[in-house]
């Protein structure tokens, strides 16, 4: 079964394709953009309120993804966690790639060893003088 198409033998059922014939359930594609939106209009006003200017980089708005509650929860937990180090007329840019979305700040510096506890698997954290905090998250 290919996960673009359904024939009559699939569901839908709750963000996941389930085939009755071949008893697999596999993710459906979706599109990145929606989350990117959601976490964007969230963070908006608050940033606005303490003057911090949130963008987003984005040139391809066609990206789908397959795991949405990752990738929604660690880009939110990244925005806030930026929003929460970042001082007033700081700047926080959400970057959009192929295969990895990069959160970066100018707000406070993270230690090495605080950068080392937040790594994970998905989730990449780098803090440098002068270049800001960078999550990214694959």
């Amino acid at each position: 079964m290919s996960n673009e198409r359904l024939n009559s033998t699939d569901l839908l059922l709750n963000h996941y394709s389930i085939s009755i014939k071949n008893r697999a359930i596999i993710p459906l594609m979706e599109r990145l953009s929606e989350i990117i939106n959601k976490i964007y209009l969230k963070y908006l006003p608050i940033v606005k309120r303490i003057g911090i200017t949130l963008d987003v980089d984005f040139p391809d708005t066609t990206l789908t993804i397959r795991e949405r509650e990752r990738i929604e929860r660690d880009l939110d937990k990244a925005v806030k966690s930026a929003v929460n180090r970042t001082k007033n007329k700081g700047r926080i840019v959400i970057t959009v790639r192929p295969g990895k979305i990069v959160v970066t700040d100018n707000g406070t510096i993270l230690s090495k060893t605080t950068c080392d506890l937040l790594t994970t698997d998905h989730i990449e954290v780098k803090s440098r003088v002068g270049f800001g905090t960078t999550v990214t998250i694959k």
